[in-house]
């Protein structure tokens, strides 16, 4: 049986209302050898729900040990889009490694969840691992920007001088999208 078939048939399980217990030991004992989120992203999907509900960060550092980082970034911006930031944080905290793409889908899902005090604590993880990037910047000042703080988001901009990165368009797009919505 391939990998994307042996993935199929556990994603089925899921159909036939089996318990999260049983679906993870299949995944366990089926599934082992296969980078789940890479070859079937509805089964990698389903086996970081069954996990997260049952609280095995084992199973969630397994499944996202080998997966490329686009795929740790779209599960992780997943989460973040149906306002599941504590789900999306658990995630990230079980990847091995926190790649500057997987701080900056964190920040995305903080700026989904709408929650300033996490926006913060996420930059400052991003800063303290060293991989803060100009892209980690132009979303924080877009999550201030969303919320109306135009105040912030200046001072974000001071913050990424500072650092020595160069604004791009993408950052002046933002501020100006925002100061047009807003009349200022």
């Amino acid at each position: 049986m391939t990998p994307a078939s042996r993935c199929a048939s556990l994603l089925g399980m899921v159909a036939r209302s089996c318990t999260d217990e049983e679906f993870l030991q299949r995944y366990e004992t089926s599934l082992a050898d296969v980078d789940v989120l890479t070859v079937h992203t509805k089964t990698g999907r389903a086996v970081a729900e069954a996990a997260l509900r049952l609280g095995r960060k084992d199973v969630l550092t397994r499944l996202l040990k080998d997966s490329e980082d686009a795929r740790k970034v779209g599960l992780l911006k997943s989460f973040g889009a149906e306002g599941r930031l504590a789900e999306a944080k658990q995630l990230f905290e079980a990847c091995p490694v926190k790649s500057v793409c997987l701080h900056n889908a964190l920040l995305d899902a903080t700026i989904g969840a709408g929650d300033a005090s996490e926006l913060e604590t996420a930059m400052g993880e991003a800063q303290r691992a060293g991989v803060a990037d100009v892209v980690t910047y132009n979303t924080v000042i877009k999550g201030h920007l969303q919320k109306g703080d135009l105040k912030s988001a200046k001072k974000v901009l001071e913050a990424m001088r500072i650092e020595g990165l160069k604004p791009n368009a993408v950052t002046f797009n933002e501020l100006i999208d925002a100061s047009a919505t807003n009349g200022r």
